[in-house]
């Protein structure tokens, strides 16, 4: 892992708090009959990236939660896309800070056909309502 946002002093002391905790709320979860579904998962050479869509993610939450018409043969069949080329290509900005290979651009992500909902459709919002005080915190 190189992610210097979260292992600020590159001593791998963060990946080892978080195993120690993992294993701990694993072994609390085992106790009450949850065996082996908390696990800790590293990426070799990630920082910040959505791995809570990796295919690894997706096989845990096949196991343990369910699927339905999804097989773990479906899951690991699925091509798999680089998160940057796919912003490119649809035009999505990411922060600067997190938009480098290091962080969410550098992800593998299986291609689950998803593409961006234009703004406009995202309102709640009729024209003149933006900005209304009603509307605003």
């Amino acid at each position: 892992m190189r992610d210097w946002v979260i292992d600020r002093d590159d001593d791998n002391s963060a990946w080892d708090g978080t195993q120690a905790v993992a294993d701990h709320v694993a072994q609390a979860y085992d106790s009450l009959g949850g065996n082996g579904k908390i696990r800790a998962w590293f990426e070799p050479g990630g920082g910040h990236r959505p791995y809570f869509v990796y295919k690894d993610a997706l096989q845990w939450v096949r196991r343990y939660l369910g699927t339905p018409g999804w097989s773990e043969e479906r899951i690991q069949r699925l091509p798999t896309l680089n998160a940057g080329q796919w912003c490119d290509a649809h035009d999505v900005q990411l922060e600067r800070l997190y938009g480098t290979q290091l962080h969410q651009r550098g992800a593998t992500l299986p291609d689950l056909d998803i593409r961006p909902t234009p703004r406009q459709l995202l309102s709640c919002l009729k024209d003149g309502e933006l900005g209304s005080p009603q509307f605003t915190i």
